[in-house]
């Protein structure tokens, strides 16, 4: 996603350096706020974005941990964020369960998504955090697998296109924000 997001920035004429990504595959919110604790000191950003979730859905970890941590999480991207919660955006968790990967436990999988973006969104409103609601886009992957990536369980390119393209306009107007 990262990298359709810079072409898509450079190509309107934006200076925009590399993405700093902190998370990795496999990650949960307690992972992130680690890595935060570790790599980031003092350091601020034009834009800040937050998807986070997916494993700890994953990894059967409650609900309510969640909620606790992203509120840490959001804390933390708006703490190095030059704009405050006006330069943070949040994406939503995707549907893993439409994948071949997922398949077996799609319905479950897909509710449980359901229940942990509900509180992603809930906790985001909380710090007037925008959020982007992409899960849509990751469920037409059952019926277009030119979503999916070849390990048959991560978006493809063409479905981070599709992310950005459906959010692109508003995260601009975040760059065209004063500092």
């Amino acid at each position: 996603m990262a990298c359709a997001a810079c072409r898509a920035i450079k190509s309107d004429g934006f200076e925009v350096k590399d993405p700093r990504i902190i998370a990795t595959t496999g990650w949960t919110t307690q992972d992130l706020l680690k890595a935060i604790d570790a790599q980031l000191n003092n350091e601020k950003y034009d834009l800040v974005s937050v998807l986070i979730g997916v494993n700890n859905q994953y990894q059967g970890k409650s609900i309510e941990t969640y909620r606790e941590d992203l509120k840490k999480v959001f804390k933390e991207a708006i703490l190095h964020s030059v704009n405050g919660a006006a330069g943070v955006f949040a994406v939503s968790i995707p549907d893993y369960g439409v994948t071949p990967f997922g398949a077996e436990n799609a319905e479950k999988i897909g509710r449980e998504i359901d229940e942990f973006n509900e509180v992603f969104k809930q906790v985001a409103s909380e710090f007037n955090i925008e959020v982007y609601d992409i899960t849509p886009i990751s469920r037409e992957a059952i019926e277009k697998p030119e979503l999916i990536a070849e390990d048959n369980l991560h978006p493809s390119g063409e479905m981070y296109r599709r992310w950005v393209e459906k959010f692109y306009h508003e995260v601009k107007q975040k760059l065209l924000i004063e500092n």
